[in-house]
């Protein structure tokens, strides 16, 4: 049985329904981590569920490192009470300007 919950403009807020819809990206840009070791600058991105190998994208150009992700998740859950299926698809890049005096 679900849990539904009205508004006072007689929406209904099912708690499945809200946690699906916050379980998005919003916006199109990749987190990001960055720190300075020493003369290295690190990058470290958020791409969960993408294969790096297969679906990332890096280039470096003008001083600006590009970095570009695409994502495609297709699932189905089969049970006793019915049959379900969800997919998610999508792109997000990120452009970070590299520190002065950065090799390319």
């Amino acid at each position: 049985m679900a849990i539904t919950r009205h508004d006072r403009f007689g929406l209904d807020w099912r708690p499945d329904l809200l946690r699906r819809m916050l379980d998005v990206d919003f916006g199109d840009a990749i987190k990001v981590e960055e720190l300075h070791d020493g003369n290295d600058y690190v990058i470290k991105a958020e791409l969960p569920g993408i294969d790096p190998e297969k679906d990332v994208e890096v280039t470096v150009s003008e001083g600006i490192l590009h970095m570009g992700a695409r994502r495609s998740e297709h699932a189905e859950h089969k049970g006793k009470r019915g049959y379900r299926t969800e997919f998610r698809y999508g792109e997000m890049t990120r452009d970070l300007a590299l520190p002065a005096g950065a090799k390319e």
